[in-house]
């Protein structure tokens, strides 16, 4: 799953059944320690369930990406709840508050968005 692979840079305790990878998403609703993490939770995990979403709709195929849908689907109910509203999300971008525990409360200004004409789908 190509939409995985810069998702797995934040490293998580959180559970992985069947093995799966850690990825931004399984540490978001899976690892308890990301709600102290995120200074605002409810609002990263509302945009990664409509990135999830945006990315599901054109790669129905992809047994990972599916996998990994159906793994949160199940184990969170917060995932479940957000993923029923349909929600779609391609640019995404603002500001996201961080508690690191090192250095305290951190904000960061990001901006992502799909560049097909790079090396491929998925290149963001």
């Amino acid at each position: 799953m190509r939409w995985a692979g810069p998702c797995t840079r934040p490293c998580s305790t959180a559970p992985r059944p069947g093995g799966g990878r850690a990825n931004f998403a399984r540490y978001h609703f899976l690892d308890p320690g990301s709600r102290e993490f995120f200074v605002n939770w409810e609002g990263g995990a509302v945009a990664t369930v409509a990135l999830l979403r945006a990315k599901a709709g054109p790669a129905p195929y992809d047994m990972a990406l599916r996998e990994l849908i159906g793994e949160l689907s199940t184990v969170s109910e917060q995932f479940s709840a957000y993923w029923g509203s349909h929600d779609i999300l391609i640019r995404h971008e603002g500001r996201k508050g961080l508690q690191h525990p090192a250095v305290g409360e951190l904000e960061l200004t990001y901006q992502s968005t799909e560049i097909p004409s790079l090396s491929g789908p998925g290149t963001t």
